[in-house]
Formats: structure tokens, sequence, C-alpha cells
């Protein structure tokens, strides 16, 4: 995405995978609605929604976390999945890694997007390997959320804002933002009809 503006050429691809028997499934994306908020200058609203498999049989379901701030959660579980073979299908083992109550991290001081969105976002300084021979560690895809034994989605990886520089390779010295998902239900409803 420039601006807003999905390149229309690209086919997209969903690949989900059930968690217990290591068996990925393949849907083409029927649609794409980017959220009519996004800002490219300041990745904000940086989220769109992509329907796929409208006619299948099989349906899919996850509790979006509500978001009461970061002291709601027993903990915070910040996860990458990530495909080993695209072609076979093939999953690596997620990766994951466990944070409390942002990590009594001051988020605010790298990042003036963080700043202003407090109650809509996330932060930590934990970075995993990423999956090919690069020595330069990424952020996690997701955050979950962990409360009296149940496991929710809180939201997607969202930005990355690097002290003194633009080295994300090179600092350790960062922060890795992510956006709950709550905030965007009533836009999901919008487009999907769906709760």
């Amino acid at each position: 995405m420039d601006n807003g503006a999905l390149n229309q050429t690209t086919k997209y691809a969903v690949y989900l995978d059930n968690g217990a028997d290591g068996k990925a499934a393949k849907y083409d994306v029927e649609s794409i609605n980017v959220n009519p908020g996004y800002d490219a200058t300041y990745l904000v609203n940086s989220f769109a929604v992509l329907q796929f498999n409208s006619n299948g049989q099989v349906t899919y379901q996850n509790s979006i976390a509500p978001w009461l701030g970061p002291t709601m959660w027993d903990e915070l579980v910040y996860v990458r999945y990530s495909l080993q073979d695209v072609d076979a299908l093939k999953w690596n083992a997620p990766k994951y890694a466990s944070d409390w109550l942002n990590g009594g991290y001051n988020c605010g001081d790298l990042s003036k997007t963080y700043s202003a969105n407090v109650n809509d976002m996330t932060c930590t300084d934990k970075l995993v390997a990423a999956d090919d021979s690069s020595e330069c560690p990424v952020p996690y895809g997701v955050v979950l959320g962990i409360y009296d034994g149940s496991i929710m989605l809180v939201g997607p990886y969202t930005l990355t804002a690097v002290k003194d520089g633009d080295n994300l390779c090179g600092s350790h010295d960062q922060f890795s933002y992510y956006s709950t998902l709550v905030q965007y239900h009533a836009y999901i409803h919008s487009v999907t009809g769906r709760e």
C-alpha cells in the first residue's frame, strides 16, 4: 500500500493452520478493504479487512480481546508464526516471549504515535530471531492477552521506533508497537456484517 492505494494487480492469499496438526490451508483473498483512516506517513490505522473462503463450509472464530490497558492482563505474550515452505504449506514452530505490563517501559519516549494513542497500543522491547540466516532480529507478529486462563487476540505488530538512528539490525535500543484490534471492531463489523 502506498498512501492507502492497494496494488490491485497483486494476487494475495491467506494461509491458515489449526495449530494442532501442522497442516495449512491456502485461500485466495477475494476482497481487501483498507481502513479509510490509514495514514502512510505516520502508520496510523495500518489495518485492512481481507475476506476469503466466503462460500466455504468452514468458519473461523477468534476472540478479539477487550483492551483496558496492559494492567488488566495476567500476561501479554508476543508470538511469531511463519511459513517454512510456502509451496508445501509447512510452518515453522511458533516463537514467543512473555512480557508483563509493558515491561515497565516508557514506550512514549520513542514514538509520538504511541504517545497519542496510548490506550490503543502496547509495546515491548522483545525481538525474535528471523527465520532465515539473517542475524537481524525482528518484531513478533501479534500479541495475545492471557486473563483468568483465557487467551485472546490483542492485536498485530504496527511499527518499530529506534533510539538514535534508524538501523533496526544494529540497535538494541528500540521498541516494537502493537495496535489493539478492539478499536477497529465497528469498522470490521461495517465491512463484514459480522461481530
